[in-house]
């Protein structure tokens, strides 16, 4: 014979009562719970003495909610705007890129460049020029 004991501790409905019916699923990447706006994040349950940060996704912020560990305490919110910085050495190679696309710098080095072929052109004419001697040289030593 089985007794049936009224359970005095737990309702009948107790799984509905931990889990509140209206939440949906919020993916987490990277540590961050993704929400789609700043009342889904302030109406996140959050445990006694827990923080959780949050990800907008329609909008630059960041929200973090921290619980104290008493339970009547008031949750402590947070909002935090993203705003994307580059990077210092980035910048610095932006800066001179753009200092190398004026007009006065780029006839500059065009100009060094046509110097330092003309001087190539006249070291070549020289190289010619002293084998051209070598070889009359050489061929006039011969009839002799």
């Amino acid at each position: 014979m089985a007794y049936n004991y009224p359970n005095y501790f737990y309702p009948q409905n107790f799984q509905q009562n931990i889990q509140p019916q209206n939440l949906q699923q919020n993916s987490v990447q990277n540590g961050f719970i993704s929400v789609r706006n700043e009342e889904e994040a302030r109406n996140y349950p959050v445990a006694p003495g827990n923080s959780i940060t949050f990800m907008s996704e329609t909008s630059p912020y960041v929200y973090t909610k921290t619980m104290g560990f008493n339970q009547l305490d008031r949750p402590s919110f947070k909002k935090y705007k993203l705003v994307e910085e580059a990077n210092s050495m980035e910048i610095s190679t932006q800066n001179e890129q753009v200092e190398n696309l004026s007009p006065k710098n780029k006839n500059a080095e065009i100009g060094q460049i046509w110097s330092e072929i003309d001087n190539l052109k006249n070291e070549i004419k020289n190289m010619k020029n002293i084998r051209q001697r070598k070889n009359i040289r050489k061929e006039g030593e011969k009839d002799e």
